[in-house]
């Protein structure tokens, strides 16, 4: 969760009781196993009738002694939790041995399961179900019911209650095996909402580094449809609020151990208009995180060759890109563009390749945000498993990333750091990034490995190919 997010949820304490007020700071410090445990949390989800009309919320009033406006937010911040915990368990971190958690998903899988009301309610988009292998699809279902039985009344604030159910859109079509044209256009009518309120809505006090969050979020959602146009409108926008230009120069360099002469290597420069710099250099102080001690961080795994350096090595200290400070929202957009480049640029192209690792190195190398390192190095790996000095690097890289996901370790503290800026970034789900390992493994011929994988994400195919090399 963000700032942007921080600054919405803020707006809400307005004129808010304090049993609210308890439930958004809650939300604010990431405590969503609190609340879907609180007891009027549950005895209100589970009074709801479906569809959600006036009768069944009179009802719900006149039983539970609340009024209207607070039994639509809290059924919205429910959805808020069920997002992110799905989120967790499937993105960062999976989730084990933790009763809170378990409490939630008994529960909430009691709703969908012995409860008439909820019985029926599906997320099937164009006929195209979540994948096979998604953990605790019944947290996603929550927040899309939550979220879409509130729309025809949550309106007031529509700047919050439309980014969340963007979100909820995104995630769910991440979670889907193709792409769903429904859910395409969802997400289209939702970016442009937004940006209507931006434009029209004047005293909306956010600042140029909150709207670059948001842009960032359109840009990682529209990416995974492959809309090119509409993808170059928003990032062209992006950049302009920004105020960065990011390019590609030459700077004399060496590359392996043994080179003996200087040859030119391609440097990031980026650029920051001056009134842009003065913005930054007058906003809050990095965080310690922000600052490099956080430990959590994915391993960028050493390149072990006996004949390439493990960066290049420029002849001036100048271009060490060392001084370059962006802020969260900068590096995002950074990622993003690099992403539009890689999806939309060939394969084959080793130039565009090569730029694209000098881009990948310079974020890995300047950013202390845990969902943009960890695609970046998914990137860079993807990047190098064609190479015959890389490749093992590739492998191991992508194990690395795999195994931070999978291990069960991990603290509160750390759940925290790697869900700032996710929607931002939005790193694969687990199977994603698996069937990435698998795939290096076949190439590998380490193939009785990447059978294993295979069969525990249910590709088919991918296993009768792996039968095949066995003859």
């Amino acid at each position: 969760m963000s700032e942007f997010d921080v600054y919405l949820f803020r707006e809400l304490e307005t004129n808010c009781n304090k049993f609210e007020n308890e439930l958004i700071n809650d939300l604010i410090n990431k405590k969503y196993c609190k609340i879907l445990n609180n007891q009027m949390v549950r005895l209100l989800l589970s009074s709801i009738d479906l569809p959600l009309n006036d009768s069944n919320l009179s009802t719900i009033e006149s039983k539970l002694d609340i009024k209207r406006d607070l039994i639509l937010r809290i059924i919205y911040y429910s959805g808020i939790c069920s997002l992110q915990l799905y989120v967790c368990d499937n993105f960062l971190s999976f989730i084990k041995n933790d009763p809170n958690f378990d409490n939630c998903i008994e529960f909430i899988n009691n709703l969908f399961n012995n409860n008439n009301n909820y019985m029926n309610y599906s997320i099937d988009s164009d006929g195209e179900r979540v994948h096979s292998i998604a953990r605790s699809v019944s947290l996603l279902k929550l927040s899309r019911f939550a979220f879409m039985s509130t729309n025809s009344f949550l309106t007031e604030d529509k700047l919050f209650y439309t980014l969340w159910r963007m979100r909820s859109a995104i995630v769910l079509q991440i979670s889907l095996t193709v792409p769903s044209n429904s859910l395409y256009n969802e997400i289209i009518s939702y970016v442009t909402k937004i940006e209507e309120i931006f434009k029209n809505n004047e005293n909306l006090k956010i600042d140029s580094q909150l709207k670059l969050e948001f842009y960032n979020e359109m840009l990682s959602a529209l990416l995974w449809f492959g809309d090119i146009e509409r993808v170059k409108t928003i990032s062209d926008c992006a950049q302009q609020m920004s105020g960065l230009t990011i390019t590609l120069s030459g700077a004399l360099g060496v590359r392996t151990q043994f080179q003996q002469k200087p040859v030119s290597q391609l440097i990031v420069k980026i650029d920051r208009m001056e009134n842009f710099e003065q913005q930054l250099s007058e906003s809050k102080p990095m965080s310690v995180e922000e600052n490099g001690e956080n430990c959590d961080l994915p391993k960028n795994v050493a390149l072990n060759d006996d004949t390439l350096l493990q960066k290049i090595k420029f002849l001036s200290t100048d271009d060490e890109n060392e001084n370059i400070i962006l802020s969260k929202a900068e590096q995002s957009l950074m990622l993003s563009l690099i992403k539009f480049a890689h999806r939309f640029g060939s394969s084959s192209d080793e130039l565009l390749n090569e730029e694209l690792l000098s881009y990948l190195d310079f974020l890995i190398g300047n950013s202390k945000l845990w969902s943009i390192q960890y695609h970046c190095l998914l990137m860079r790996s993807l990047l190098e498993k064609d190479s015959r000095r890389r490749v093992e690097r590739s492998m191991t890289q992508i194990n690395e990333l795999v195994d931070i996901v999978r291990d069960s370790n991990c603290d509160s503290t750390q759940m925290i750091n790697r869900f700032d800026h996710f929607y931002s970034v939005l790193p694969n789900p687990f199977w994603i990034t698996e069937k990435y390992l698998a795939n290096i493994l076949v190439s590998l011929g380490v193939t009785k490995s990447a059978l294993e994988i295979y069969l525990r994400l249910h590709l088919w195919e991918d296993v009768i190919e792996c039968y095949q090399r066995y003859d």
